[in-house]
């Protein structure tokens, strides 16, 4: 395996989901794609986080969905709600290569203040445990100006499945804390434990 990434060091390049990348990120979950898992030579460890890492994609994209598909329809489909809210559909790439992959939208209040809301986030199975998708959110935070074109501070929210740790633990390194109240009103409410939980991270600096 290789040495996990410093999150403060890497800079991404970030754009909108094309064709070819939806393409792409269909074959992430799909372990017949992965040459590598044919080499017997192949690190045991890397092997075991690529089958892994596309295993946790088809447990929460689901196996009727393509995650590319699902990035991509998301992008093109959903700006039919007005101007306060704005959809993404994003691809970080790193030496070329997409390692991480986003769906957001970007909401402006009538106050004129600005929350950035993650709706779905992936990272590539072959760069799972190395500390790139801990460094994608970093750098996404950080750089909100390129990414999104948003000109000032803004909030920024997370929902992940509750079962998914992963990825919980990757959102609350760069800050994100669990709304508790949220959570504890939806548990009141229904009678049952929210699929999702609700992470938050206040202003960026």
């Amino acid at each position: 395996m290789a040495e996990k990434k410093d999150k403060n060091s890497l800079i991404f390049e970030w754009s909108n989901i094309t064709k070819s990348d939806r393409a792409l990120l269909n074959k992430w979950d799909d372990l017949s794609s992965y040459e590598e898992l044919n080499n017997p030579d192949v690190d045991k460890e890397f092997a075991t986080t690529i089958i892994d890492g596309a295993k946790n994609l088809q447990a929460y994209i689901g196996t009727e969905n393509d995650l590319g598909d699902t990035i991509y329809d998301y992008f093109v489909s959903f700006d039919k709600y007005g101007a306060d809210v704005k959809h993404y559909g994003k691809v970080a790439k790193y030496n070329g290569e997409i390692v991480a992959t986003l769906a957001a939208g970007v909401v402006t209040e009538e106050n004129g203040e600005v929350t950035v809301e993650c709706h779905i986030f992936a990272v590539n199975p072959r760069f799972q445990k190395q500390g790139f998708g801990t460094a994608a959110i970093f750098d996404m935070v950080k750089r909100t100006k390129d990414i999104f074109g948003i000109k000032q501070k803004c909030k920024f929210v997370s929902y992940i499945n509750k079962s998914n740790i992963a990825s919980q633990k990757v959102f609350m390194k760069n800050g994100f804390n669990l709304d508790k109240e949220r959570y504890k009103k939806a548990f009141l409410s229904t009678g049952t434990r929210p699929t999702h939980l609700k992470f938050i991270k206040e202003k960026n600096k």
